[in-house]
């Protein structure tokens, strides 16, 4: 096989693979983009859908290693080759860690994380000196 015909092959059946993750990130919520220019490796640009978290993105590629065809980061990682395992990775990868307050919006306080005097618990006070226990002169 002629070398050009064999990167169209290869650029297709990236394309392919990366269409088909997109559909399933698609299903549950994601944004997703095809890029395919002129003279580029074609990539999925993956971006994470809620409000606010608009920043979190990747862009995915999808290539052969070892004869099988993988899906990997921007930074050169195997995903992985399975396309809902890859949607599902990604997608644990670019949501939030927990919803975020809206601006302005203070979380409750924890008890379980001060002390009633304002202090942390497990910390010395400010004026302690190293080698006294808090509280000591």
């Amino acid at each position: 096989m002629p070398a050009d015909e064999q990167a169209a092959t290869y650029a297709q059946t990236a394309i392919d693979r990366l269409e088909s993750l997109s559909i399933v990130l698609a299903d549950h919520g994601w944004k997703t983009r095809l890029c395919t220019s002129p003279g580029r490796v074609p990539s999925l640009f993956v971006q994470n859908p809620e409000k606010g978290a608009e920043a979190l993105t990747e862009e995915i590629f999808s290539g052969p290693s070892g004869g099988v065809w993988l899906f990997w980061w921007s930074w050169a990682e195997p995903v992985c080759a399975d396309i809902s395992e890859a949607a599902e990775i990604i997608g644990r990868v670019l949501r939030t860690a927990q919803p975020s307050p809206a601006p302005g919006v203070r979380l409750p306080a924890r008890p379980d994380c001060h002390e009633a005097n304002g202090q942390l618990r497990g910390l010395p006070s400010l004026d302690a000196r190293p080698g006294q226990s808090p509280g000591s002169s």
